[in-house]
């Protein structure tokens, strides 16, 4: 099986770069013919005032979550989880993110890269 993940060039597109990321520290990839361009963000890199995103259903659906677990109800738990145990959305009443930076790698030779 390929390790390798084929795309087509977004053509600075936002809608069409490949967005990756872990929740904290994420970016947009313009993969282009001849070079990539990043588009960097991190969770810092907002305005607004302090948010708290902790789910007050999380707690009260942990229990029942675990029961569908060992009964075996998988699927059930993991909606369950999705709605009960996920952040929730803050809105853009309270801040918007800007971007944290660009990086584009050129290729010096064949399959290396240099910032």
């Amino acid at each position: 099986m390929s390790q390798l993940f084929y795309y087509t060039p977004s053509g600075g597109d936002w809608n069409k770069a490949l967005p990756i990321g872990n929740g904290k520290l994420g970016a947009m990839i313009f993969g282009e013919e001849h070079e990539e361009h990043f588009q960097l963000n991190e969770d810092s890199v907002w305005f607004g005032t302090k948010r708290n995103r902790n789910n007050a259903d999380a707690r009260k659906n942990l229990e029942k979550i675990r029961e569908l677990i060992l009964n075996g109800k998988i699927s059930e738990a993991e909606n369950l989880c999705k709605y009960a145990l996920s952040g929730t959305a803050a809105g853009l009443v309270n801040g918007l993110f800007g971007g944290g930076g660009g990086m584009v790698l050129v290729p010096l030779l064949s399959g290396l890269f240099t910032v």
